[in-house]
């Protein structure tokens, strides 16, 4: 509105000028002339002032480093894809655990709660350790995952192999900016229609049917699978990828474990993880 008032005064100066000087001692054909040539000028300057108005006073971005549009903090909300950190609640490192599968070999697994409905990180560095009885680091693996928006998930490293037998796991992870996600925590994309544990003395095996419940096609999809016992620990992990799902398909899934369980799972929770960021892509 600023910029339009300053224009409107330009204009009205010129034409007020332009009016003394033809109201005064002229013929009518040069008042003629100045009328011409005033409303050529003022529709010019209006024509520049629209065309440059970018260059004189900047529109508000998302980058320029100070709060405005509407925006609700420095770069952050409103239309903006980054959150501002007042409105993102952190993530949250629920438990973490290692699981014995065969001697001097683990898998570890911790468990990541994400509560933000339409935001998450793009990556969230992590840290898992195992430490002997001594207080002695004997396996360290950081990494980052992207979290899936409004639910819990884990974070499976498996087959690690250690010469000293662990005494606990150490388990951290960072917060880091959040951006806007397309994805809802609401939008059910994939569900799991089955899972059934075949458990046996030498192999065990889950089955699962993961359905993909939308038109698109969903590519490099990740499924993670904790097992739990009676008292709601771990007693087994798994993880694997679907290159494809075709919209409104249907795949069985299987994880395999090689030797058996240290308690009997009664509990079996699938994971799709979907990266918000890379859908369809």
């Amino acid at each position: 509105m600023e910029r339009k008032s300053g224009t409107v005064r330009v204009a009205f100066l010129i034409l007020s000028y332009y009016y003394s000087c033809y109201n005064s001692y002229m013929n009518w054909a040069t008042k003629r002339k100045i009328i011409y040539a005033t409303v050529i000028i003022v529709l010019l300057v209006v024509y520049l002032l629209y065309h440059y108005r970018a260059l004189i006073s900047p529109s508000p971005t998302c980058f320029d480093g100070v709060q405005n549009g509407l925006e609700e903090g420095i770069d952050c909300g409103g239309s903006c894809s980054l959150m501002c950190v007042s409105s993102v609640k952190p993530l949250t490192l629920e438990w973490s655990r290692f699981i014995k599968t065969q001697d001097n070999t683990y898998d570890l697994v911790a468990y990541i709660s994400n509560k933000n409905v339409n935001n998450t990180a793009i990556s969230t560095p992590y840290d898992l350790s195992l430490i002997n009885k001594e207080g002695r680091k004997i396996f360290e693996s950081r990494g980052q995952v992207v979290s899936p928006v409004n639910t819990s998930f884990p974070i499976i490293i498996q087959n690690v192999s250690v010469t000293d037998e662990p005494a606990q796991i150490t388990a951290s992870i960072s917060q880091n900016k959040h951006y806007k996600t397309v994805l809802n925590g609401n939008d059910l994309l994939i569900s799991i229609k089955s899972k059934t544990l075949e458990e046996g003395n030498d192999i065990s095996r889950v089955y699962v049917t993961a359905v993909n419940n939308t038109l698109n096609t969903l590519n490099k999809v990740k499924v993670d699978v904790i097992l739990f016992d009676e008292n709601k620990n771990a007693v087994g992990v798994g993880e694997t990828i679907i290159d494809r799902l075709l919209g409104e398909e249907e795949k069985q899934l299987i994880f395999t474990w090689n030797t058996p369980f240290a308690k009997h799972p009664v509990i079996i929770d699938v994971y799709p993880i979907i990266n918000p960021f890379t859908l369809n892509k």
